[in-house]
């Protein structure tokens, strides 16, 4: 009996890694731009989340809360042009979440389910961000890549 439970977990384990995995093709987020002095973001408290001891890492866990109409910022960090910066991050509500350049140019997109690579084209400091626009605290999950 202990052999034919064994065959059976063996053949249920190798059927999982052979059968192909099907992934659901996420619809292409909108990226929107916008300047830190335009009312959307101007408005907003910002609080900066710096983390001294991941500075020299480029994976960066996103697992914060954020107070009512609060934006939390990343310390600055210089990317170099023809690079990029990659967010996913999983929202209790809909939210921003983006990079926000040293220029003061705001590149984001909309949503609770926030997956997307920003294209760098100018050398300089950015910071990533998530904002919540609403009256109660939101949750985030997920990383950023710099």
């Amino acid at each position: 009996m202990k052999g034919k439970m064994l065959l059976a977990s063996i053949c249920l384990v190798l059927c999982g890694l052979l059968i192909p995995h099907q992934t659901a093709s996420a619809e292409e987020l909108e990226e929107h731009t916008a300047y830190l002095t335009d009312d959307e973001f101007k408005y907003v408290i910002e609080e900066s989340m710096e983390d001294v001891y991941n500075i020299m890492s480029e994976s960066y866990s996103m697992s914060w809360t954020i107070k009512k109409n609060r934006r939390k910022t990343t310390a600055f960090f210089v990317k170099y042009a023809d690079s990029t910066i990659s967010i996913g991050v999983e929202l209790s509500m809909s939210g921003k979440a983006g990079i926000i350049g040293g220029d003061g140019v705001v590149r984001y997109v909309e949503g609770s389910s926030l997956y997307k690579s920003f294209a760098i084209s100018k050398t300089q400091p950015y910071g990533v961000f998530i904002q919540n626009d609403h009256n109660t605290s939101m949750t985030s999950s997920g990383y950023y890549y710099r």
